[in-house]
């Protein structure tokens, strides 16, 4: 391929790349006048667009990456690139393996982020299946990490799981070592029936130890024994700490009965993003 040639072709890509990025960005601009009532959807699209924009930036890189090469053989087209806001997952989760399986989608992201009331991304820090079940790995991964969100699949398919903004430590001896939570944000949910359930008061929020897995509420409401996934002594007791709704639901509501087997869970430590 000549200069003039291989010129007009990177020109030609680059102007298809801008105009999907301004379709992107119209897009953003009619959904964000349509919902001017709602805070979290301005902070969900917002997301969006920026996601979507680096995973374009990206292609082109490459592109021109590829064109550098010598005697390239470059098949890769910009109208293959797909920049619709569900094919780009990492728009609510960093660092994402696209070889790897997780336990949140978009949607539940999406839900999560409504619930925790900031604009936030996810980034994994721990995969049951792939880091193991005993306490010890999930508090070699996920201590001092700051915020985070634990999400179980368990033996009756559902997806629960609790959001804390409270250190993890496993250095603590003492099964009942809890921490309080004056801001009254944590809470557990079940994103099968999406429902979360708020602190009834600032006690008891999490609790330590390093031979337990992550635990919330003084009951225990919502708790990760060691070796979770061959013995049924992991546990909901919802209602101590993690309130039950107005209409009293049951307990087995949060999970569908007392103990069970966890399938797999997941951590994520929770990235604030300042809005500009």
């Amino acid at each position: 391929m000549d200069n003039d040639n291989l010129t007009s072709n990177i020109i030609l890509k680059m102007e298809k790349l801008y105009e999907k990025i301004s379709n992107l960005n119209n897009e953003n601009v009619n959904n964000k006048n349509k919902q001017s009532d709602n805070m979290i959807y301005f902070i969900s699209i917002k997301q969006d667009f920026f996601y979507n924009f680096q995973g374009l930036f990206k292609e082109l890189t490459n592109f021109i990456d590829e064109l550098q090469k010598p005697n390239n053989n470059l098949t890769t087209s910009v109208d293959d690139i797909d920049a619709s806001p569900a094919s780009i997952a990492t728009k609510k989760i960093v660092n994402l393996d696209k070889n790897d399986s997780y336990l949140l989608n978009d949607e539940n992201c999406i839900q999560l982020i409504q619930w925790i009331g900031k604009e936030v991304v996810f980034e994994r820090i721990f995969k049951a299946t792939k880091d193991g079940f005993s306490s010890h790995n999930f508090h070699s991964k996920c201590d001092k990490q700051g915020s985070t969100i634990v999400v179980v699949q368990n033996d009756a398919s559902s997806l629960i799981g609790g959001y804390s903004i409270l250190d993890w430590d496993g250095s603590v001896n003492d099964d009942y070592d809890y921490k309080e939570d004056i801001s009254l944000q944590c809470f557990l949910f079940n994103l099968t029936i999406n429902k979360n359930y708020k602190m009834k008061s600032k006690s008891y929020a999490i609790s330590n130890s390093n031979v337990n897995g992550p635990k919330f509420g003084g009951g225990h409401d919502f708790g990760l024994r060691d070796g979770c996934d061959k013995n049924e002594n992991t546990y909901t007791n919802l209602g101590f700490t993690y309130g039950i709704d107005i209409n009293n639901s049951s307990k087995e509501e949060f999970y569908g009965k007392l103990n069970f087997l966890v399938l797999d869970y997941e951590v994520y430590k929770v990235i604030e993003l300042s809005i500009n």
